[in-house]
C-alpha cells in the first residue's frame, strides 16, 4: 500500500516490479496519508475481499529481512499458526550496540515482560511488525475495532489470544530502524500495557 507518498521512492521501486510482469503485485494507494492501524485495516479488508489465503505485513522502512518471508509463511502453509511473528530475540541471539540502539532494546524486552505476564504469554517479541496473518482466521477478528495508532499491532494479538488462535513466533534477523524515536518508544511501550 502507497500510503500517499510524496517522494519517488515508491514509484522508482514499483517500476522495478512492473518490469518483473511473473508477479502478481497489486499496488493500493491511498489519496489521503492513513495512520498506522487504519493502513493496516486496509490491507487485511483487502485480503478478505479479494480471498487471499494469508496477510503478510512487510513495512518499506527496511527495518525487517525481506528474504527471510518463507519463514513466516510456512507455519500457516503447515497449518501450525494462525498468526506468525517475526521475533528479532527467538533464539537469543547476541544482539550487539552496533545493531541495536540500547535503549530502544531494552524498552522491547521490557514492556514485552510486562505484558507477557498480563496476558500469561511467552511471546520473545510482542512489538515485532513483520507478521503474516491466516486470512481465514482474520475474518473472525474485530481488527476494525482497533486503534488506528501503533497500539493496532497489541491489539491484534489480544484479539488472537481471545479468540484461542495460535500465534508462532520465527527467527528474523535485528535491524533497528529509526521509526520510533526515544520518547515516542516509551509512550508506546505504556499505552500498549
Amino acid at each position: 500500500i502507497d500510503d500517499s507518498s510524496s517522494d519517488d521512492k515508491f514509484r522508482a521501486v514499483y517500476q522495478q516490479y512492473r518490469e518483473k510482469k511473473h508477479l502478481n503485485i497489486n499496488v493500493l494507494n491511498n489519496t489521503i496519508k492513513q495512520t498506522y492501524g487504519d493502513n493496516l485495516k486496509l490491507g487485511m479488508e483487502y485480503a478478505i475481499q479479494q480471498e487471499f489465503d494469508i496477510f503478510l505485513l512487510l513495512h518499506g522502512s527496511g527495518d525487517f529481512a525481506p528474504e527471510v518471508i518463507d519463514r513466516l509463511l510456512q507455519p500457516i502453509l503447515n497449518n501450525e499458526a494462525e498468526l506468525v511473528i517475526g521475533s528479532r530475540f527467538l533464539n537469543r541471539e547476541k544482539v550487539t550496540k552496533k545493531q541495536s540502539k540500547v535503549i530502544k532494546y531494552l524498552g522491547n524486552r521490557f514492556f514485552t515482560s510486562v505484558q507477557n505476564k498480563l496476558l500469561k504469554t511467552r511471546l520473545t517479541d510482542f512489538h515485532s511488525a513483520y507478521r503474516a496473518v491466516k486470512v481465514e482466521a482474520l475474518k473472525t477478528i474485530p481488527f476494525k475495532t482497533n486503534f488506528g495508532t501503533f497500539l493496532f499491532d497489541s491489539q491484534i494479538i489480544i484479539q488472537f489470544l481471545i479468540a484461542e488462535k495460535r500465534i508462532k513466533e520465527v527467527n528474523i534477523p535485528y535491524y533497528s530502524g529509526e521509526n520510533i524515536y526515544l520518547i515516542n518508544g516509551i509512550h508506546y511501550g505504556f499505552a500498549a500495557i
